[in-house]
């Protein structure tokens, strides 16, 4: 166990444990969400996006990346069918450059494309399969890899919410207008699940393998590298923008590079940018990084060499010896 100051490190651990049984929620003021209302929303998200988000029927989502024609990853993210639109969830600050990229593809089909980030307040809140919340809320969530979109009850509140595949399969996010911020967080307070800070959700999504777009991917990255092939890729799909490069990848076979998972033997969190070594060869580059309490150890996300991908692959960086490990699901 790396060394850490005994009360940080018991507040820590606790944070930990209330977050891992679902005792916590947290804020997520500045994500991106995005509405795609008019008759041919399916058709033309569905022409941009490399999971069947046109076959959505209203409750049902899926995890899917944006592709531009090279067939990089332009976004990553979730889409959701609502009676009247198609809603895409995804990092912060994303709406101008999608709008604009998606507005390119749009001819003459019947579609608008709004910014409902403004008007939305949301918590994240860990799943936990068969925990007493999720009995009491009625949270039935989708198998992978599909997700669902429902309504909910706590206390007098009602919310809208989106199963997201952050920290583990059965993750959600409570919705309410902006001007309902309050209440949910008072109802929440009442039924004993507390507040967090999103650090806390990074440190899970990283122990999961979840990739937060900016941080451990982008432009520059095909989808396979961030190996979420089986979630947000379906290679049965038919034409979409880019398609043809993630199809021959597919058929050529495995990447040269691809996103793992690193436990670092180091009392420092590695930053992004860092290089891992084995011998004079750069293996592995640090997208983002954490401290795990589960683990006694920092963790993080790296994009690394086809040489390095398995579990118990070995490399150096400036901070000690690091080893890929499995993702936790």
């Amino acid at each position: 166990m790396v060394p850490q100051p005994e009360q940080d490190f018991q507040v820590g651990q606790s944070l930990s444990e209330r977050f891992e049984s679902g005792e916590l929620f947290v804020p997520f003021e500045e994500l991106t969400w995005i509405d795609f209302l008019g008759s041919d929303r399916g058709a033309v998200l569905g022409n941009l996006t490399t999971n069947h988000v046109r076959q959505l029927e209203p409750g049902q989502g899926l995890e899917t990346f944006i592709t531009e024609a090279r067939g990089k990853a332009f976004a990553h993210g979730t889409v959701y069918a609502l009676p009247d639109r198609l809603r895409m969830v995804t990092v912060p600050d994303q709406f101008d450059r999608l709008s604009a990229h998606i507005d390119r593809y749009v001819i003459r089909e019947d579609l608008q494309i709004v910014d409902a980030s403004q008007s939305h307040y949301a918590v994240f809140w860990p799943g936990v399969a068969g925990s007493q919340w999720a009995q009491r809320w009625q949270l039935s969530p989708a198998a992978a890899p599909q997700l669902v979109q429902q309504t909910i009850q706590i206390g007098e509140v009602t919310a809208e919410a989106y199963q997201v595949p952050w920290t583990r399969s059965g993750d959600w996010l409570f919705v309410v207008p902006k001007d309902q911020a309050d209440a949910l967080d008072a109802a929440l307070i009442a039924e004993d699940v507390l507040p967090g800070s999103p650090a806390i959700v990074h440190c899970g999504r990283i122990r999961h393998r979840f990739p937060w777009f900016g941080m451990d991917c982008s432009e520059a990255n095909l989808p396979q590298e961030m190996d979420r092939d089986a979630l947000a890729i379906d290679f049965k799909k038919g034409c979409y923008l880019g398609q043809e490069t993630i199809a021959r990848l597919d058929a050529m076979g495995q990447v040269q590079k691809k996103l793992t998972l690193w436990e670092f033997d180091s009392a420092q969190v590695p930053t992004p940018g860092m290089e891992l070594r084995a011998g004079d060869k750069v293996v592995a580059t640090v997208t983002s990084g954490t401290f795990c309490f589960d683990h006694g150890a920092p963790l993080a996300l790296c994009t690394a060499r086809r040489s390095h991908f398995s579990p118990g692959a070995t490399a150096d960086s400036p901070i000690g010896s690091a080893t890929v490990i499995n993702s936790e699901d």
